[in-house]
């Protein structure tokens, strides 16, 4: 028998759980069956943090800098100033009337071919319903509608007729407001919320939390199912998108504010709906790289990811043509099998690569003035000796190629390249030596070494790597260090600008003047990343822009 106080405490629990926020308040119109549903919320109170923000001020400075795309943001007060003069509404008032606490805008597909039958609908939740009201009153006398009352179900809504404009359908409901240019989608709706309890929670914003998008400030939700209709065909390659598109439970794109921000895509679905080859590409890839060990902390741009090249080569063969998949093979024998010392590349070479994989951007040495980034890109090697000699011939068969192309009398007259290589036996490394076709501090390189396949735009990146573990916690995708772009920008500054300026064909002191500008734009960022996170039948990816100074007040 639970005691008073701790029954108390589970109703308190219960009560906040179930709170109506303004949000919930207009997802309660929102039918169920609705193809995809877009919610802004807190959007009032989200600029107001902005502009008290640390990154209100660094945005200042950057601005007056001269950081390109920013002073662009001065046109938003010209557009709050034509909207006072003509609504007679300032812009902090304005955004607590549109969007409100929360706009929603949600779409119904029509039966296959019959896009006549779509249909959509607007909400809102004002922070104040006579200001609502008064505005919408304004607009229509601006606009010279004319206004006419109806009534479904006991709900009092309006008809609206513009010259020039579809006919609309309204209704007012204290704070909320909502909107089509379909009378039915507009009962639809009014239905809706009249059944539907009190305290219900609506079946959007469980969408939202079972994509993880509730706290979300802008968010989208696709629901799979009103779209089984139009996923129809006979063919191999539409059975199989029917397939992959039935284990989709639900998807959502969701951007959150915080101290920085994020923007997420979630899925959620079976993987034991998916066809075979899908089920074991998508376990492959649900674990963290390895060369996430091998690359710096703050790198220019790094790409690493794991990927079962059999199990990918399988899902995609699920989507071609029985003559597509045989072409394709062919092509493959061609371009590598050939040189790969008669192994057949579906079945012997591809799993002896990865599944790591990646590649990252690197800043030249210091006082090497280098106009480009170096290069290194990496695959792990599965296999043993043998197969490292049939992916060796096919590097060797490539470099042939390259040179072959280098050395061209009609591309390159008078030009000399050769082969050349540093280190021996397995830590050897080749690359390509050439006067002319390559920009100066480019030297391809690659190599076998260390259990990897390592291609490089210098011998440098490829005779430095050394394997690395996978990193603990979250899968990352991928990593951008603004700072790492700065104080290449400063540190190759004449390089860069020489080159810019040789491109564009303007004077090195303007092009110099455009580093400046992206040096103060880089001033207001501190990384960029893109990580996996997989959860209970969902998994969602996560890009992260972190800011040099934070969104809100700490």
């Amino acid at each position: 028998m639970p005691t008073p106080r701790l029954s108390l405490l589970v109703l308190l629990c219960l009560g906040v759980a179930h709170a109506a926020t303004p949000r919930d308040e207009v997802l309660r119109y929102v039918p169920d069956d609705v193809g995809f549903c877009a919610v802004l919320t807190g959007v009032p109170a989200a600029v107001e943090r902005l502009r008290e923000s640390p990154f209100a001020a660094l945005l200042a400075k950057a601005a007056a800098k001269g950081a390109p795309g920013v002073k662009e943001w001065d046109e938003l007060q010209k557009v709050a100033d034509q909207l006072r003069d003509t609504l007679k509404v300032d812009l902090k008032e304005l955004l607590g009337v549109v969007p409100g606490e929360a706009f929603v805008f949600a779409y119904r597909p029509g039966p296959p071919g019959k896009t006549d039958q779509e249909q959509a609908l607007y909400l809102l939740r004002s922070r104040d319903a006579k200001a609502l009201a008064r505005l919408i009153g304004t607009l229509n006398v601006i606009q010279g509608a004319k206004v006419a009352t109806a009534a479904h179900e006991g709900v009092t809504y309006y008809r609206r007729d513009q010259e020039g404009a579809p006919r609309g359908y309204y209704l007012l409901s204290g704070p909320v407001l909502l909107f089509s240019t379909h009378e039915e989608m507009l009962k639809r709706a009014i239905d809706h919320e009249r059944v539907l309890k009190k305290d219900a929670i609506p079946v959007m914003a469980r969408r939202l939390a079972d994509l993880g998008l509730e706290k979300a400030e802008i968010a989208v939700v696709l629901n799979p199912r009103a779209f089984d209709a139009h996923m129809t065909g006979t063919a191999k390659e539409a059975r199989t998108v029917a397939a992959y598109w039935k284990a989709l439970a639900a998807a959502g794109l969701g951007l959150s504010l915080g101290r920085d921000a994020g923007l997420s895509l979630s899925l959620l679905g079976d993987p034991a709906k998916l066809p075979p080859a899908g089920r074991k590409l998508l376990e492959g890839v649900a674990k963290s790289s390895s060369l996430w060990g091998s690359f710096p902390e703050k790198p220019l741009l790094a790409v690493a990811g794991r990927v079962d090249l059999p199990g990918l080569y399988a899902a995609l063969c699920e989507f071609m043509p029985e003559a597509g998949r045989e072409s394709l093979e062919k092509e493959l024998a061609r371009l590598i099998g050939s040189f790969a010392g008669g192994k057949d590349v579906i079945k012997e070479l591809l799993p002896a690569l990865g599944p790591d994989w990646g590649f990252c951007l690197l800043a030249p040495p210091a006082g090497a003035k280098e106009a480009l980034p170096r290069l290194l890109a990496a695959v792990r090697l599965a296999s043993g000796d043998e197969t490292a000699e049939a992916v060796g011939g096919v590097m060797q068969a490539w470099a042939h190629a390259a040179l072959l192309g280098l050395t061209d009398p009609k591309k390159n007259p008078d030009n000399v390249a050769h082969v050349a290589t540093r280190g021996k036996g397995k830590e050897a490394v080749r690359y390509i030596e050439s006067k002319k076709g390559l920009p100066p501090s480019v030297r391809p390189a690659w190599s076998l070494r260390a259990g990897h396949v390592l291609f490089g735009s210098t011998p440098d990146e490829v005779s430095a790597f050394k394997p690395g573990e996978p990193p603990a916690g979250g899968v990352p995708l991928a990593r951008a260090s603004a700072s790492a772009w700065r104080d290449f920008v400063k540190g190759n500054r004449g390089a860069l600008a020489e080159a810019v300026a040789a491109k564009d064909g303007i004077k090195k002191a303007e092009a110099e003047a455009r580093l400046d500008a992206v040096d103060s734009f880089l001033s207001l960022l501190d990384a960029v990343e893109l990580t996996r996170t997989d959860g209970p039948s969902r998994v969602t990816f996560t890009l992260r822009v972190r800011f040099a100074a934070a969104l809100r007040k700490e």
